[in-house]
């Protein structure tokens, strides 16, 4: 595979508010996952800190530049790293969809979420 790719990252923080993956561990993550697929990193977009999806701004950065169509692929850490609320996750991986673009994780394993034939 080959493609434009964005980088996006937070912090994380666990609940006692203690930083548990910074910013420059994830992207140096990313970058390797990139490296490792072929993916040319065309722009790496860092929050500072782990706030609400509408004080994000590099969250918004990221969600024009997808309907510019600058991007083939967009590569995080974990889905939460985008959003907390699976809805906005899910219109944010259609929208990238409708641009013919992929959405894809690092640290998680996205297969491990389908539904086994059997329905369970």
């Amino acid at each position: 595979m080959s493609g434009r790719a964005f980088i996006y990252t937070r912090p994380q923080r666990n609940k006692k508010g203690e930083l548990v993956d910074d910013n420059a561990q994830q992207v140096t993550r990313c970058q390797d996952y990139a490296r490792e697929n072929g993916y040319q990193v065309t722009r790496i977009l860092q929050e500072e800190e782990h706030g609400p999806e509408d004080e994000r701004p590099e969250l918004k950065s990221l969600r024009s530049a997808i309907w510019l169509g600058k991007l083939d692929v967009l590569i995080a850490p974990r889905p939460e790293t985008l959003y907390q609320d699976t809805n906005r996750l899910v219109r944010l991986a259609k929208e990238l969809s409708m641009i013919q673009a992929r959405l894809e994780f690092v640290d998680v394993d996205i297969n491990q979420y389908e539904l086994e034939e059997d329905g369970v």
